[in-house]
């Protein structure tokens, strides 16, 4: 499990980037694997992309939770491929609240403001 809280950020252009479909240099297919993630308890100035995820098929980013954050601009709030149960619990992007889940994505989409 990975834990983030607390955190105050003023600006980054990726605040969350999970860039996991690169291809191996070990001549095989050992995709890393990123699950249980609980990032809570953050506000946030302004971001270019809020969360951006492209992972292998065999090994989608899953089990995801965003809590508590308030984001005050971000021009995209989220590009997602092969991302599984995202949640979103009291999370505030601009002037748009976001409580949810995002259960399964293959394909790249992207979510604009």
């Amino acid at each position: 499990m990975i834990r983030i809280r607390g955190s105050k950020v003023a600006s980054f252009k990726h605040l969350f980037w999970f860039q996991l479909n690169y291809p191996s240099n070990l001549h095989g297919n050992f995709p890393a694997t990123y699950t249980d993630i609980i990032i809570e308890d953050m506000t946030v100035e302004n971001v270019g992309t809020v969360l951006e995820i492209h992972a292998p098929d065999a090994a989608p980013v899953h089990d995801v939770t965003f809590r508590n954050i308030r984001i005050k601009k971000a021009d995209i709030p989220l590009i997602l491929e092969n991302a599984e149960n995202i949640h979103f619990e009291n999370v505030q992007i601009g002037n748009q609240f976001w409580n949810g889940k995002f259960s399964a994505l293959k394909d790249a989409e992207a979510v604009k403001d």
